[in-house]
């Protein structure tokens, strides 16, 4: 058993990162706060940062759906 194999499901080779890597990580993001603090609406909507998160989420949201009926995955975005 490596650190890397291959998926059978997709024939893709996976990397699995070792336990002290995810330690470090939780550390990191434990220090401070992930998002941030706005003011008003309009520093919400400004955030650019934001916005590409969302775009992100709802192309994995649309993706999931034309999957499911397509009946494999697609990896659709939204145009």
């Amino acid at each position: 058993a490596g650190s890397s194999g291959k998926d059978k499901a997709s024939n893709q080779t996976v990397s699995h990162q070792p336990k002290e890597s995810i330690k470090r990580m939780a550390t990191k993001m434990s220090k401070g706060s992930v998002l941030k603090e706005y003011k008003n609406l309009e520093e919400v909507l400004l955030d650019k940062d934001l916005a590409g998160l969302g775009d992100a989420y709802v192309n994995l949201l649309y993706s999931l759906v034309v999957s499911q009926k397509s009946g494999h995955p697609t990896g659709a975005k939204v145009n």
